[in-house]
């Protein structure tokens, strides 16, 4: 889970009356935001949890569906939360 869905959750678990202090706490400890969360894998990595070739990936970035983070002019890294969540739903939490 992404941290802006964790930090969601956490809004809505603190204006909902009805949730009990225990019950937050369970969900919360279940809802943390994974390690995966912060870290970077390059783009064979990325093609390769999409199941695409690198022009689709390109693609994908330059249409906005998926950041890219550039280490310099040919080295680009993915945020691996992102590319799992794009992965499953075909979008991204930004």
């Amino acid at each position: 889970m992404l941290p802006t869905t964790f930090a969601m959750f956490r809004a809505v678990i603190k204006v909902d009356n009805t949730i009990t202090p225990a019950d937050a706490k369970r969900i919360l400890d279940a809802c943390k935001p994974s390690r995966v969360a912060n870290r970077q894998i390059n783009a064979r990595e990325a093609m390769e949890i999409l199941q695409v070739s690198r022009p689709t990936l390109r693609k994908l970035v330059k249409n906005g569906n998926l950041q890219q983070i550039n280490l310099s002019s040919r080295r680009v890294r993915f945020n691996e939360a992102a590319v799992r969540e794009l992965a499953a739903n075909g979008v991204v939490a930004i």
